[in-house]
């Protein structure tokens, strides 16, 4: 009977485990509650819901980027429900975030789309704050290799779209997900990698 229920007890452990996995990657989306733009320190970073440890640990070493990732979460939640305003699902469940509805944890069409809009608003958003001096770890994008065509004459400083992919894929953990060979983990990486493109 001890043997049964240990037995029991491992299975359910393992498909709870199973259900879990993957399925972290948009809780920081929760941030978009969080109307600072600037965060006063690192304790802050164990304060804000959603965050995995992986996240907290990057917010800590980057907490002058957290107001960015602030309004990355907002602009990805904004984007989705003015996308989807006159659907059915009309993206009302991320304001739930860090809880996460049946239709963000199973592998929908649903949960695709909020993978990739929250990654690409993360990137987006990095990419936009090295281009307007919020932070010293980057600076102004890449220039163009050929000269603009017609009256057009390039200047300014353009966005750092490689610091954003970088920033998006770590706090995002996708240089993660990309090696695991979970199918749910897999297909969120996937989306994940989508949005940065």
């Amino acid at each position: 009977m001890r043997m049964h229920h240990e037995q029991t007890l491992v299975t359910m452990m393992i498909v709870l485990t199973l259900c879990m996995d993957g399925v972290v990657g948009v809780k920081w989306l929760a941030l978009f509650r969080n109307t600072e733009k600037v965060w006063p320190s690192a304790k802050e970073c164990r304060k804000a819901n959603g965050l995995t440890a992986d996240q907290i640990k990057l917010c800590q070493q980057n907490v002058d980027l957290m107001g960015t990732v602030s309004i990355a979460s907002a602009q990805g939640v904004d984007a989705c429900q003015k996308q989807f305003f006159d659907r059915r699902w009309n993206c009302s469940t991320i304001a739930q975030v860090p809880t996460l509805t049946k239709e963000l944890k199973r592998g929908t069409r649903e949960q695709a789309f909020t993978y990739a809009i929250a990654s690409a608003s993360l990137t987006h958003s990095m990419a936009r704050a090295c281009s307007v001096g919020i932070t010293t770890k980057c600076s102004c994008g890449k220039l163009p290799h050929e000269a603009p065509t017609g009256d057009f004459k390039w200047g300014g400083c353009g966005d750092d779209v490689e610091f954003g992919l970088r920033f998006s894929e770590l706090f995002t953990a996708y240089h993660n997900d990309k090696m695991s060979k979970n199918k749910k983990t897999m297909m969120n990486s996937h989306n994940t990698a989508a949005g940065n493109k």
